[in-house]
């Protein structure tokens, strides 16, 4: 069999499903598909895919079989059923889950007789079938040498190893990451925005901090495996505890008495001085010692990190 051109079946046609059998159609193969609602196959079928009658007619049809339903108990209710006409059949299962569920599913199908591959699409729908799509594949190592040609019909693979939770363990640590850098854009835009400053002119000094991230995480990375976190490079402090003979000023809605931002030990010069409010958490939280009797480090080498990164990118600028 000419592997570039196999047929490939696809089972289930959200918008997910229906965006991976297109990119199959462009790139030439015959392709199946099959919808517990036979509705959202009339499109696809227009544009030249096949659509089988029940699942187990659509397994049969294709060399490799993409699944790519609600849940995981979705892939239950359609596959378990198939039983034995599951044996020697090959499944890419992309449906979005857990660590655990992939490998639940994966162990099911193996059970029934089919090799499985477990993988997680790393884009939105637009992006499927570009340069710019990345699917995780892990599993049955030789399904995703085998088929490789065919699934990079959908985008960049890559293999993470045999576990095929493995893939969507990295789905949700890729996600984690992106959608707190959301998350703290949208706070710090609410926070510079109570001076009047628009989302559109803060984007672009946050897109500077973010360009700095990929060496951060490098070193964090570096950190988290030798499990090495001493705090002493810098530290960040939040509003020392005030003086007990320290006034706030008539009409003042903060403190005049600054407050070091990054205070490097490693470094010379003035730390940026930051106005907070008096008898906030932050000032209260940051002054107390930690377990070991130490001022909290709210933040160590990253900072240091931060600091010569940017100072790094201005020089070179």
């Amino acid at each position: 069999m000419d592997i570039e051109n196999e047929p490939v079946t696809v089972l289930g046609l959200g918008a997910m499903g229906t965006a991976l059998a297109r990119a199959l159609l462009r790139a030439g193969h015959p392709v199946t598909v099959w919808n517990r609602t036979p509705a959202r196959a009339e499109a696809l079928a227009a544009e030249g895919a096949r659509v089988a009658p029940d699942p187990a007619a659509a397994v049969a049809a294709g060399a490799l079989t993409v699944v790519c339903l609600l849940d995981d108990a979705a892939v239950a209710a359609v596959l378990d059923p198939l039983g034995g006409d599951l044996a020697g059949a090959t499944l890419v299962n992309l449906t979005s889950g857990t660590p655990e569920q992939a490998r639940d599913a994966a162990t099911r199908l193996t059970h029934l007789g089919a090799d499985v591959l477990a993988g997680t699409i790393m884009v939105p729908t637009p992006l499927v079938g570009t340069p710019d799509a990345l699917v995780l594949y892990s599993g049955v190592a030789g399904v995703h040498e085998e088929h490789r040609p065919t699934l990079e019909a959908l985008g960049r693979t890559d293999y993470l190893g045999a576990d095929p939770g493995r893939a969507a363990l990295f789905d949700l640590g890729m996600l984690d990451v992106f959608f707190a850098g959301m998350a703290s854009f949208l706070h710090a835009a609410a926070v510079v925005g109570r001076d009047g400053i628009t989302g559109a002119d803060f984007a672009p000094y946050a897109e500077q901090v973010a360009a700095i991230l990929p060496a951060t995480f490098r070193g964090l990375a570096a950190d988290v495996d030798a499990a090495s976190h001493p705090g002493d490079e810098d530290n960040l402090v939040i509003n020392p505890r005030r003086s007990p003979t320290s006034s706030r000023p008539a009409g003042a809605g903060a403190s005049t008495r600054p407050c070091p931002s990054w205070s490097t030990g490693s470094r010379s010069g003035p730390s940026t001085a930051v106005t907070a409010p008096t008898g906030s958490r932050a000032s209260s939280r940051s002054s107390r010692p930690d377990r070991t009797g130490r001022p909290h480090a709210l933040a160590a080498r990253p900072m240091a990190r931060w600091t010569a990164a940017r100072e790094g990118s201005v020089a070179s600028s």
